[in-house]
């Protein structure tokens, strides 16, 4: 019945999973309530109060929703919140790593030193800009994977995806490190600017195959759950 669907909509609406997931639970829930209907129904005779003890008999929905919500895998979780928090993880890091950029990869800096007050410019500066990059490239590469996804969906010939999926990224990666050496005030031939870019450009290299499989998962999964619900409501 068309109002027991409403009723499970309404429970996982706010409920945190992929919609792959979420198609999964509604199944289960649509066919436990329509067993428990026709088994009223039987009983009853009364559509309407079949309807509700059906619905009295699936229990709380709040609570349903809670138990529903604890049994969610974490790559789930994962993979409905790391788009959503892109923007946010990349302004995090700038907070989170600024001793692996001060402390660990220049050697030159004392945590104790007194020049570090007196010189604070000349030494915040290469760690400022490698936050301004970091959050560069998760952001920015993370969107233009999903470009790249489409555009290879045109590209008929193997030179053309060859290019788009490697030189594209590749681009990036050169574009960060002019960034970076700009922000910095760093020759590119300079120790400084070489570690440091080298370790921005892993963290970039990482992170292009997490999110490639990222917004593929959830792409594939959102254009399913379309295609279902467009279904139910025909």
């Amino acid at each position: 019945m068309h109002q027991l669907e409403i009723h499970v909509d309404r429970i996982l609406a706010s409920l945190q999973a992929s919609p792959q997931r979420k198609l999964e639970i509604r199944s289960e829930l649509l066919q436990h309530l329509n067993e428990a209907y026709e088994e009223e129904f039987a009983r009853t005779s009364d559509a309407d109060r079949a309807c509700t003890l059906a619905l009295e008999r699936l229990g709380d929905p709040a609570q349903l929703r809670r138990d529903l919500q604890a049994g969610i895998p974490f790559p789930y979780l994962m993979a409905r919140s790391f788009r959503r928090t892109l923007l946010v993880f990349a302004l995090q890091s700038i907070v989170f790593l600024p001793l692996l950029l001060i402390l660990t990869l220049d050697p030159e800096m004392k945590v104790l030193d007194e020049s570090i007050i007196a010189n604070a410019w000349s030494l915040f500066r290469p760690f400022l800009s490698g936050q301004l990059v970091i959050a560069f490239n998760l952001f920015f590469v993370g969107l233009i994977l999903d470009w790249i996804d489409v555009r290879s969906l045109f590209a008929t010939h193997r030179i053309a995806r060859t290019f788009l999926r490697t030189f594209i990224p590749f681009g990036i990666l050169l574009a960060s490190g002019s960034l970076y050496s700009l922000l910095a005030g760093a020759s590119w031939y300079s120790v400084m600017f070489v570690v440091r870019w080298s370790v921005l450009s892993l963290t970039t290299a990482l992170a292009i195959p997490l999110f490639s499989s990222v917004l593929k998962r959830e792409s594939s999964d959102f254009h399913n759950w379309q295609r279902t619900q467009t279904m139910l409501s025909e």
